[in-house]
């Protein structure tokens, strides 16, 4: 009965410790599915977050700065240390799809696409 116990209380205390509290099936389904866009159409990128996968090409990074922050967006800080060129070519980034199973629906109009990358922590660095 003992060892019984201390193996529930074991799993428990991981399951609780690591956030797995939620049914074997959702552990499968990826906690962000998001598509990117800078700039329009013809700049549009993929990202899956946990497990991480997509056309993203810093997709750990971009995943680790959006779970840093739950998917939002607005909350992802600024990379420091990088400077941007001052030329005013202003791009916008959008990001679409769903984090946790709630809807994204992201858009911020950057001076231009190093800055969008920099104001993002790199997500939009693409």
């Amino acid at each position: 009965m003992r060892t019984k116990f201390i193996a529930l209380t074991a799993a428990a205390l991981t399951a609780a410790g690591l956030g797995l509290a939620t049914p074997a099936h959702a552990a499968s389904s990826p906690i962000g599915e998001l598509t990117l866009s800078l700039g329009g159409p013809d700049n549009r990128i993929s990202l899956t977050c946990l497990p991480t996968g997509g056309t993203h090409p810093t997709a750990d990074e971009a995943c680790a700065s959006l779970t840093a922050v739950w998917g939002r967006f607005k909350s992802l800080p600024a990379e420091q240390g990088v400077f941007c060129p001052m030329h005013y070519a202003p791009v916008t980034a959008e990001a679409h799809g769903t984090w946790a199973g709630n809807p994204v629906d992201y858009e911020e109009t950057f001076s231009n696409a190093c800055v969008a990358g920099v104001q993002t922590d790199g997500v939009f660095d693409f």
